[in-house]
């Protein structure tokens, strides 16, 4: 049994929201449409890949794919996804048994959904992935009210790659182009396994994956993000792979990490004082290689640890000249910008200062605004308070100053 898979690339993606198209946004390190068609291209029971492109896609897909030993053409798609499917079936070469169709905004599709369907192939003559539905569900009528509740039994929400024999398929085509209105009507045949029944070819569903959804969102590229990101391990990473954080009913939980940093630096005199990116007037201020504000330093390391980088000593060390007296929010800024690099959100930022004096209460806003300025973040995510250390201590025999940070980020989806 040959095996030949077709992806559909030539969807408009206006549902997404984004400046380009949804299938080259990149998802943990990827695009969608490299995800998806690696998940196909590496399962070894699939022999030959036609990719359906549409204009917004066909130079990266000709260009990433054109020379794949797997991928046999690619095509240009038709105003409907029936046409693209079809000119897809076309293009694959005659010695083809089976067809799968998987849609390209399907990235986190695993090998073991792929073969599932596979096997349904074998035993029925053409199969879908799906999961049972679990939410109650209404039909409602124009106006938005409730008409009925629909029993939930012996319903199921489909996926793909959906698979059929080729005999099967192309008489569903032929069908489809001798008889367009058919047994369903046209607008409700937004599937293969829609188009096999149109034909009255039987069409099993087997287990999907509740982690296979679609692309169509800028939420889903975030929880997509969270999926593929637990699959895999970034090369050069430390990270381990691991499987995807889990809610009880098996959904996948946001990836949220958590860093904390801590500074101090000694009290001297001729230094001017820097505290969250505000020069205070005090008399004596902080000693260090940068300006010393220990606020800063702290949220610094707070972002560069949530994301598993080194700290601000390995990056901004003071052996460097270029950070002779360096403006703080500078190393703030650059640890933004790595948290955003590898994917993530800075979601909010908590400090506690230890000072017995100055006073910061006066200066908390101004520095509240360097902050939110230096992370690129609004004020509103971060916290600040300060406290004495009730003359305990190196803070409380007026020796220096000291701060903890908080960051926590939350996974969206990797950026060029």
């Amino acid at each position: 049994m040959r095996v030949g898979a077709i992806v559909p690339a030539a969807g408009s993606g206006t549902r997404f929201g984004s400046g380009q198209p949804k299938l080259l946004v990149t998802v943990a390190g990827r695009t969608a449409l490299e995800w998806s068609v690696n998940a196909l291209a590496e399962h070894p029971r699939i022999d030959v890949i036609v990719i359906v492109a549409g204009a917004q896609v066909w130079d990266a897909a000709s260009t990433a794919w054109g020379s794949h030993p797997k991928v046999a053409a690619v095509v240009a798609g038709g105003p409907t996804r029936c046409d693209s499917v079809e000119a897809g079936l076309r293009a694959l070469p005659p010695d083809v048994d089976v067809v799968l169709v998987h849609d390209a905004a399907r990235p986190a599709v695993d090998a073991d959904t792929i073969a599932a369907v596979l096997d349904g192939v074998a035993r029925v003559g053409a199969a879908v992935p799906g999961v049972p539905v679990a939410d109650t569900m209404k039909r409602t009528a124009d106006d938005g009210l409730v008409n009925e509740t629909v029993s939930r039994e012996g319903l199921w929400a489909v996926q793909t790659p959906q698979g059929a024999r080729r005999e099967a398929l192309e008489a569903a085509y032929a069908m489809r182009r001798e008889n367009p209105s058919g047994r369903l009507p046209a607008s409700d045949l937004t599937d293969e396994a829609g188009l096999l029944e149109n034909a009255g070819i039987p069409v099993a569903v087997v287990p999907g994956d509740p982690d296979n959804i679609k692309l169509t969102t800028a939420a889903d590229a975030a929880r997509l993000a969270t999926i593929l990101e637990g699959r895999t391990r970034t090369p050069g990473s430390r990270s381990e792979t691991s499987e995807p954080m889990r809610a009880p009913d098996g959904s996948v939980l946001p990836c949220v990490r958590t860093g904390i940093g801590y500074d101090v630096h000694r009290l001297v005199e001729g230094r001017p004082l820097w505290l969250g990116g505000v020069q205070i007037p005090h008399a004596r201020g902080l000693e260090g290689h940068s300006d010393a504000d220990v606020v800063m330093h702290a949220v610094c390391d707070a972002l560069l640890g949530a994301v598993g980088e080194s700290d601000i000593g390995v990056l901004f060390p003071n052996t460097d000249p270029r950070n002779r007296n360096r403006p703080s929010r500078e190393f703030v800024a650059e640890a933004a910008r790595r948290v955003r690099e590898k994917g993530y959100e800075i979601s909010n930022i908590d400090v506690a200062l230890q000072a017995e004096m100055p006073r910061i209460g006066p200066h908390r806003e101004a520095m509240l605004a360097a902050l939110a300025d230096a992370a690129g973040i609004s004020t509103t995510r971060i916290g600040l308070k300060a406290t004495t250390n009730e003359g305990l201590g190196y803070v409380g025999r007026h020796e220096g100053i000291g701060c903890y940070a908080v960051a926590t980020v939350i996974r969206t989806m990797s950026r060029d």
